[in-house]
């Protein structure tokens, strides 16, 4: 019983940088389906959604986030984003999306917000 208490301990003290580290190697084994030019902006944006999301934030009702940590999983999502939605001409020239246009874009749905809402879904009042 208490080999097994230290070992659930050990899991929520490591690093959740080492958990976003593995979930964006996840993510980017499926580069390739993002950089396709075969499939619709609208259909990445519900793969990125429904199946990418879900994955990085497995288990996130139990993290406790600091600002670093917010941070990561926010550049985390941009560079998801900005691969899906690529870049935007501008008097004849190419560039990436800024920030605020990529929020606009998602309509202020990030991922540091989903997983703050999961958090407050489990609580009982």
């Amino acid at each position: 019983m208490i080999l097994m208490v230290v070992v659930y301990l050990s899991f929520n003290l490591q690093s959740l940088n080492n958990v976003i580290r593995t979930r964006n190697q996840q993510a980017s084994a499926n580069r390739q389906l993002v950089n396709s030019s075969l499939i619709s902006r609208s259909s990445k944006s519900h793969i990125y959604r429904t199946l990418v999301r879900p994955v990085v934030t497995y288990g996130s009702e139990s993290w406790t986030l600091t600002m670093e940590e917010e941070r990561a999983l926010a550049v985390f999502e941009r560079k998801i984003l900005r691969k899906i939605y690529g870049p935007v001409k501008e008097n004849e020239l190419w560039r990436i999306r800024r920030n605020d246009e990529l929020e606009a874009v998602i309509k202020g749905e990030n991922i540091v917000g989903f997983i703050k809402c999961q958090e407050y879904d489990g609580l009982v009042i």
